[in-house]
């Protein structure tokens, strides 16, 4: 018996490396000769009006926070201290990547249109422009983001 299932579980598992085969593409670097050079340029951009007032509200609640772990003795009171300093700074990124990644921040989303979706944050109006000019010179982009639902509102 225990035969029968370790030949039906190579068996599964070879149907399903062959399913999987067929919609997945493995490469290595080295095999695909024709990719351009990688181009790596960093732009400082401002924050918008709206980023602006976020990002002082966020550092304003974090201040204390600051001075508490500056002053803290403890290593258990300092350890939770780091983990909200950690918190303060993932807001911090999330704020200067878009306003609308915080929940409530967009009044009403259903009125919701392009150009507010754009004029909200810096980096959108920067990538709103540039793709324009990308594209018109036949430039493929990929864009990556750690938030998720960043790429969402960039789609």
């Amino acid at each position: 018996r225990e035969g029968n299932m370790t030949s039906m579980d190579k068996m599964l598992l070879e149907k399903a490396h062959e399913l999987l085969h067929l919609i997945m593409i493995r490469r290595l670097k080295k095999e695909v000769t024709n990719l351009p050079p990688k181009i790596e340029t960093n732009i400082m951009i401002p924050l918008s009006e709206m980023q602006r007032y976020l990002y002082k509200k966020i550092l304003m609640y974090g201040s204390t926070l600051v001075d508490d772990f500056e002053t803290s003795d403890e290593l258990k009171k300092r350890a939770s201290e780091f983990k909200a300093l950690a918190s303060i700074l993932m807001e911090l990124r999330k704020c200067c990547n878009h306003p609308y990644m915080f929940h409530g921040v967009d009044e009403n989303p259903s009125a919701n249109t392009d150009v507010g979706l754009i004029t909200a944050s810096g980096k959108m109006t920067l990538l709103d422009r540039l793709l324009v000019k990308l594209f018109a010179k036949g430039h493929r982009v990929l864009i990556f983001s750690q938030f998720n639902y960043m790429l969402t509102l960039i789609q």
